[in-house]
């Protein structure tokens, strides 16, 4: 059967079937429950065009919060919505940078369908004025805003900077081991 991904994690509680949320490029598309027989697992996330699946009969908790590392990983909805970053972390040998984000980190990158890397420039606390300066020093001309639970608004952050140069950069503006963070970083292709 499928629903709406967007139904609250209470009703699927109270539901006996499995949840699969199916993302397409990155988008979360869909959840299907599965009844009966057709059930395989508690919570599934599939990821297309990749055709790959994360399951789990219980979702594990989440891990001991990790400094923000070299990589960080930005898992993909469907991961997210099925309750499975905790399960993709051990995985990855990530570790969340915070216990309100779905955002995870390594040490080292490992190639996985159910999340975009970065490489990880900066991580700082998160001051307007320095991050300005950071990318100016870099040349950096073009930004991609990432909010994952900060307040700030992405737009105004964009046009305070008013950068120019060549390069471009992924900013997130996020939380950090309970702080307001900000992290620089570059996509692994």
């Amino acid at each position: 059967m499928k629903i709406a991904p967007g139904v609250a994690q209470a009703d699927l509680r109270a539901i006996d079937a499995e949840a699969e949320f199916v993302s397409l490029n990155g988008e979360l598309k869909e959840c299907v429950l599965w009844f009966g027989a057709a059930r395989t697992a508690a919570r599934r996330a599939t990821v297309l065009p990749a055709g790959e699946t994360l399951f789990a009969d219980r979702p594990q908790d989440l891990g001991p919060i990790a400094p923000v590392g070299a990589v960080l990983y930005d898992p993909d909805p469907a991961v997210a919505r099925a309750g499975l970053v905790h399960d993709l972390a051990d995985r990855l040998g990530a570790g969340p940078i915070d216990a309100t984000v779905h955002l995870l980190t390594a040490d080292r990158h490992a190639h996985t369908p159910f999340a975009t890397a970065f490489a990880v420039d900066h991580a700082a606390p998160f001051h307007a004025k320095l991050l300005r300066e950071y990318l100016r020093q870099r040349q950096v001309g073009r930004v991609t805003v990432i909010k994952r639970g900060s307040p700030a608004d992405a737009d105004d952050l964009v046009r305070k900077l008013k950068l120019d140069g060549p390069h471009h950069r992924t900013v997130f503006l996020t939380r950090a081991d309970g702080a307001h963070a900000v992290i620089v970083g570059r996509r692994f292709e």
